[in-house]
């Protein structure tokens, strides 16, 4: 007898009209036919059925839910009938009785100390219902996410076979943040091996593995992907999507300040930077920037020399990409540069860039060595922007004192040019030194005297000319390299005590803009001893001979190479500071064996806007005059001026500029006036001494009408003001109150 074209079986027993025969197993509806003797008879239909007896399984579940999907380690419930009895502690995983997985036989508990190696086991039977857990392999054969049979045997019985779906199961990302193109590692369960079955889901963008096995991938994260839950799909079935993978994509929120300078600090904020630099670089405007401070949302750098003026491309390039934003450089003052905003940009801490920081030297200073980098930007000493350097010095012992910094990134200084920083004087005898360093160890410095520092009222500008630097050792400035200036010292000297801090802000240089010299003629009489008044009109004033007239050396050099000196020619110098109103020196130079000898004298410095009274003496000589030129550059100063009623305290004023706005005595008056608070029937009187004719101009004066708030000169025309004149100013008005003013 065969069913359905199988083998054919023998009957059990058989007559000329019935055979009996046990349906083989294996056995499927279909056609039946028997054959005698070689002879095939027609067919007919028989359907297989299934006894009431048989087991039979009518659903899978996750155990708890009536859901028809898991994960391995997941436990199931089989629910069904004719399970039969449970087969007891050790028989549960045998031919007779068993549940399978697509194939997978699992294990008894027992026979494995109550759980598989692997994670699971058969935990529980009944004749309606198995519960076990799905393993992730048995014997080296790993179950793959899919639609899967699972199988029970029971008294020899295989059930009919249920579909369960195995979805794949995501444990862990590394790393879970990256860039675009980061080759990312997947751990988990029921991946299978072929990378064709399997795409990779960065929230939404999906992805092909490079390679796979049963627990673990590679995939490169693709471009386009944004942040957001990471998925893997294999064969049709969605993995958890409780992972997050975050794309580390660098981006430029914002640059503060903008615009801003050569040399000043500039912070980039935005995100995913990095924690540290590392690899990471800067550029501004294509030229790279050394950075003080670097982490993930935040960097800080100064905008280094080379960088050209407009708009900059400021450039991050980070293992996370490379973010761009665009910043203003300043285009004016040109070529100007900040060599330390005390900012956090142009100076490091020894820590973010060991080749950078602030130091101190000497036993009298506050902040000391081992605290500076972290005292002595303050907020308290701010001029400019957010911070500016707070120091004490008060001596107590013969040592060099002072403090510097090591420059992040060298700095190109104009030269000629001026160096000008703010300062907050402590009130001190002292006085102050400012020196650079190159790059090649050449050390130059410039010294401010401590009446020009005592003479400073709250916050006030020092500038010193490029010219009046001179190298520590040679005396000149021939080998110091301006362009690549590494570090800068303030150098403290004298022996004054204060319990007063001095606060500093906003280093910086500038370039000397040059203008058109101007002749002064020059009358020197033996005996009588003739003053010639001259006043210094030019930020870097070049005499005659082109000797630099930083101070009083120069200016006897300058004016000695017009005059044919004579043996025993004796000099005499004495100053008038425009802002104390005080005298400065005298300081005299004879000239004897073809130089002018001080005999040992510190030269008096020569400073923007003061007035110097030059004699010539030498019994016997004759007079002579001669063309003496001053070349230099335009410079700003501001002066103090005191007024006092009755005394009529003098205040001799020289003008400093080419161009000032201030043009006549009317403008003078007014532009005073402005200052001053002026009281009814103020009267102010002007008398000009020519440095060139040595003839005195005026003098005018002008009364002050309150009724109309101005000056009135009486109809006197007024005078020209030239630069390089000076100018003695008197206020006066009986019972006014004493006045003090600064006029810039």
């Amino acid at each position: 007898v065969s069913f359905s074209g199988a083998a054919p079986t023998a009957p059990s027993a058989a007559n000329n009209t019935t055979a009996n025969i046990n349906v083989p197993v294996g056995t499927t509806t279909g056609p039946v036919s028997v054959t005698v003797n070689g002879k095939a008879s027609d067919t007919t239909s028989f359907t297989v059925g299934q006894l009431l007896t048989d087991p039979v399984i009518a659903s899978v579940y996750k155990q708890g839910t009536t859901n028809a999907f898991g994960y391995v380690y997941d436990n199931i419930e089989i629910n069904g009938t004719n399970f039969g009895a449970d087969p007891g502690d050790g028989n549960r995983d045998t031919a007779t009785n068993k549940v399978t997985i697509a194939g997978l036989t699992i294990p008894d508990g027992v026979n494995v100390g109550g759980q598989d190696p692997n994670g699971v086991a058969v935990y529980a039977w009944s004749d309606t219902q198995i519960v076990l857990g799905i393993p992730s392999q048995e014997g080296g054969t790993y179950l793959v996410a899919g639609d899967l049979s699972v199988v029970v045997t029971a008294g020899g019985i295989q059930t009919n076979s249920q579909s369960f779906e195995l979805r794949p199961m995501v444990y862990g990302v590394n790393p879970d943040n990256g860039p675009v193109g980061t080759d990312v590692s997947i751990e988990g369960t029921a991946f299978g091996t072929n990378p064709a079955n399997i795409s990779v889901s960065f929230n939404g963008t999906l992805a092909t593995p490079s390679t796979v096995n049963d627990t673990n991938l590679h995939v490169t994260v693709p471009a386009g992907t944004t942040t957001g839950a990471l998925s893997i799909t294999v064969n049709g079935q969605v993995s958890n999507t409780n992972i997050t993978f975050q794309v580390l994509a660098a981006a430029i929120s914002g640059i503060s300040p903008d615009p801003a300078l050569i040399g000043q600090t500039i912070t980039i904020s935005g995100n995913d930077f990095g924690g540290a630099q590392g690899t990471g670089t800067l550029t501004i405007g294509g030229v790279t920037a050394t950075p003080t401070f670097w982490n993930n949302t935040q960097i800080i750098a100064a905008v280094p020399t080379g960088v050209g003026s407009g708009s900059m491309v400021v450039s991050v390039s980070t293992p996370n990409g490379t973010a761009s934003a665009d910043l203003t450089i300043s285009a004016a003052p040109t070529d100007s540069v900040m060599i330390d905003d005390f900012e956090g940009g142009a100076v490091s801490d020894w820590i973010q860039n060991p080749n950078s920081g602030y130091y101190a030297y000497g036993s009298n200073l506050t902040p000391d060595n081992n605290s500076i980098n972290a005292q002595l930007r303050t907020t308290e000493a701010v001029h400019d922007g957010q911070y500016g350097a707070k120091v004490k010095y008060s001596y107590s012992a013969a040592t060099a004192t002072g403090w510097g910094a090591v420059l992040v990134n060298p700095k190109s200084l104009p030269n000629p040019g001026l160096v000008s920083f703010n300062i907050k004087w402590d009130g001190s005898a002292n006085s102050l030194e400012v020196s650079f360093k190159d790059a090649d160890g050449t050390i130059v410095a410039s010294t401010i005297p401590n009446w020009t520092l005592a003479a400073i009222s709250g916050y006030g500008q020092i500038q010193l000319h490029t010219g009046s630097f001179r190298e520590t050792t040679a005396g000149t400035v021939a080998g110091f390299n301006w362009s690549n200036v590494v570090n800068y010292n303030f150098n403290y000297l004298g022996t004054g005590a204060t319990a007063n801090f001095q606060s500093i802000d906003s280093l910086s240089a500038a370039p000397t803009v040059t203008t058109a010299g101007r002749n002064y003629t020059i009358q020197y009489s033996s005996e009588i001893l003739s003053e010639n008044w001259l006043a210094v009109p030019y930020a870097n004033a070049t005499g005659s001979g082109g000797f630099f007239l930083g101070n009083s050396d120069g200016l006897a050099n300058s004016i000695g190479s017009v005059i044919i000196p004579q043996p025993n020619d004796l000099l005499t110098i004495i100053g008038r500071d425009n802002s104390g109103q005080i005298t400065v020196g005298p300081i005299q130079y004879m000239y004897l064996s073809g130089v002018w000898d001080s005999a040992g004298q510190t030269p008096i410095a020569l400073r923007l806007g003061y007035m110097y009274i030059v004699t010539i003496s030498n019994p016997g000589r004759p007079t002579i005059s001669v063309a003496w030129n001053v070349d230099g550059t335009v410079g700003g100063v501001s002066l103090l001026f005191a007024y006092q009623s009755e005394t009529l305290a003098e205040n001799w004023l020289s003008i400093p500029m080419i161009g000032v706005a201030v043009n006549n005595t009317d403008d003078f008056a007014a532009s005073l006036g402005a200052k001053i608070a002026p009281l009814d029937n103020d009267l102010l009187t002007f008398i000009a001494r020519d440095n060139q004719s040595q003839s005195l101009v005026g003098p005018i004066q002008y009364r002050y009408i309150a009724a109309s708030g101005t000056w009135d000169g009486g109809g006197q025309p007024p005078f020209s003001i030239l630069a390089g004149d000076t100018w003695k100013v008197t206020l006066s008005n009986p019972g006014r109150p004493a006045v003090n003013a600064t006029w810039p």
